[in-house]
């Protein structure tokens, strides 16, 4: 089974997950931006999208990896990631679900100035590669 906690960056999914992986036996808590931080590192620069998720590799690996956990362990996976794009959520959750593989998805929402106020603490205030998707969720 997966968890997938989605939502708008600064909302709280990754503090979100990681209280759920402490409250849930037997849990794997699997964060796809590691695939992302691959692909910007292994990939000359010029070949690097702006976000990571652009990349087509980026997409079917999360998706071949989150399936080979489920179905070959007994891990409740949980996802904390932002996935806003619609064709990206069905190459990855749709395909998944589609497939069989049992998947949860929970967006947790927040005001815009309560996100903000969470990126000033934590000093992504200035990141305007975060701010500008705020509104997108």
């Amino acid at each position: 089974m997966i968890i997938w906690i989605n939502g708008t960056f600064g909302v709280g999914k990754t503090e979100t997950a990681k209280i759920l992986h402490k409250r849930i036996p037997n849990s794997y808590l699997y964060d796809p931006e590691e695939v992302g931080f691959l692909i910007r590192k292994q990939l000359p620069v010029e070949l690097c999208e702006e976000d990571f998720q652009d990349h087509e590799e980026w997409r079917m690996w999360n998706y071949h990896l989150l399936k080979k956990i489920t179905t070959e362990t007994e891990k409740i996976v949980i996802v904390p990631m932002t996935l806003t794009n619609e064709q990206y959520y069905q190459e990855i959750i749709g395909r998944l679900k589609k497939e069989g593989i049992q998947l949860h998805h929970f967006t947790l929402v927040a005001e815009p100035q309560t996100i903000i106020d969470r990126l000033k603490k934590r000093g992504d205030e200035d990141n305007k590669f975060i701010v500008n998707r705020i509104e997108k969720m």
